[in-house]
């Protein structure tokens, strides 16, 4: 499942969604951090596609449907694996470790999806 999220009018949603999915606290801390930047210079009311661009929050259990779900919005937005600008390690468990991968898709229009990759995959 993705979860989209472009300005910090959503916190309720950020907090609602991050407490549903147990996700840790460095998730919501990138989340809200990335969110505030865009509403900073890009203005605060937009919708998802303007300027600006979004989160795109992957949450599911199933390694292969996190995967598709990467590579589908990356095809939608004319973008490789290969171009993805910066990579960080959010927090890291003994199963794995919560990711955020930046793509800079226009000059303005930037696409931050937060993932979970387990060990070994």
């Amino acid at each position: 499942m993705v979860k989209y999220f472009w300005m910090a009018s959503q916190m309720q949603e950020i907090r609602d969604t991050c407490s549903e999915y147990d996700l840790p606290e460095a998730v919501q801390e990138q989340i809200v951090s990335v969110v505030n930047t865009l509403d900073r210079y890009y203005g605060t009311d937009r919708d998802m596609e303007s300027d600006g661009g979004f989160i795109a929050l992957l949450v599911n259990s199933d390694t292969d449907n996190i995967e598709h779900e990467y590579d589908g919005i990356l095809q939608t937005y004319h973008a490789e694996k290969e171009e993805c600008e910066f990579s960080d390690i959010l927090y890291k468990d003994e199963n794995g470790e919560y990711r955020s991968d930046l793509y800079i898709v226009s000059s303005d229009f930037g696409i931050t999806m937060i993932w979970y990759r387990e060990e070994g995959v």
